[in-house]
């Protein structure tokens, strides 16, 4: 039995392509919903794309990197103005690179912090100018270690304890979603509600 009807609701899933982003957006997809994917390799958001409109819904495919304002603020009005206006924007881009503490570079971490975290910021400063509808909703996709850091395994070769480096970023990202009120406010208008999944 069907739950939930999202006919005429449009959503953007920033990350939509693989894994719990590309889950959302099906579960969105079967109850009618029309949306928008936006990852950064044109392959797999074509892929995604053909997957979810499989459920008979309008599917936009959009490539942009959400470390790039320009393309995810381009992204996110193209869908506006193709879909109308966004009702649920989930940001979950993400990157990450299981890594031993002493193991860790600059570069690596710089990365995932990119990723995660501004590119959570960008979807998040950019996408809120779409979000007029009364009742809209943004939803970050954090992960448990944000709030509990756990260790991993490396490689079956090495099988080594390994700490992600999303941790911080993801931690990050949790506090942007409690802060984020304060932002919206800031920006000259009451925003929506705003969580993060764990």
């Amino acid at each position: 039995m069907q739950t939930f009807d999202f006919t005429g609701k449009t959503v953007f899933v920033a990350g939509g392509t693989s894994g719990i982003n590309l889950g959302i957006a099906e579960a969105f997809a079967k109850v009618g919903a029309k949306l928008a994917v936006v990852s950064r390799s044109q392959n797999r958001i074509d892929e995604a794309q053909r997957q979810l409109r499989v459920f008979g819904g309008e599917v936009m495919a959009l490539s942009a990197d959400v470390r790039n304002v320009e393309a995810i603020s381009a992204a996110l009005k193209t869908a506006h103005d193709s879909l109308g206006e966004i009702d649920i924007l989930v940001s979950g881009a993400a990157g990450n690179f299981p890594s031993r503490a002493l193991d860790m570079s600059a570069n690596g971490f710089k990365a995932v912090v990119d990723i995660d975290l501004l590119g959570t910021f960008n979807v998040l400063r950019h996408g809120h100018a779409h979000l007029h509808k009364p009742g809209a909703v943004v939803v970050n996709i954090s992960a448990p270690q944000a709030l509990l850091p756990m260790p991993l395994r490396g490689s079956h070769q090495h099988q080594r304890p390994c700490k992600r480096l999303s941790v911080a970023s993801r931690w990050g990202v949790w506090a942007q979603s409690k802060m984020s009120q304060i932002w919206f406010y800031s920006w000259r208008r009451r925003g929506p509600l705003t969580s993060a999944v764990l």
